[in-house]
């Protein structure tokens, strides 16, 4: 895998020994074989915090991100708008697209019972 690094100047590519496969000393050339289009979402799980903090990053970074969903998932309850908006963020493009349309199907399915028993009118 090779990434953009900002902070460097010019056509420059650093690999790692990992990623030094085989030895092809009469060819500079490097070959694509996959481009990401559609970049998945990513999720922290304790190692990659701990490798994270380890590399230096801050801990009230970490609390702030997980401040942030908890407020998501707190707005998901009471905004239906603000439930499919995280829906179709936290899924991603590459999951199975029938399980997006299920959970919006019963966000919307939830939307209807809601205006059904309390007259609500909404406009979408």
């Amino acid at each position: 895998m090779v990434a953009v690094d900002p902070s460097l100047e010019g056509d420059v590519l650093c690999i790692r020994p990992s990623q030094t496969k085989f030895e092809a000393p009469n060819s500079s050339i490097l070959e694509i074989v996959k481009i990401v289009k559609n970049p998945q979402p990513g999720h922290l799980n304790r190692q990659i915090i701990l490798l994270l903090s380890a590399l230096g990053v801050q801990d009230d970074v970490f609390i702030t991100l997980q401040n942030e969903m908890r407020k998501d998932i707190d707005s998901m309850m009471t905004n239906e708008d603000k439930a499919r908006e995280i829906v179709k963020r936290s899924i991603g493009v590459r999951e199975c697209s029938h399980v997006t349309r299920t959970i919006l199907s019963m966000i919307d399915a939830v939307c209807i019972k809601h205006i059904f028993y309390y007259g609500a009118t909404y406009f979408y």
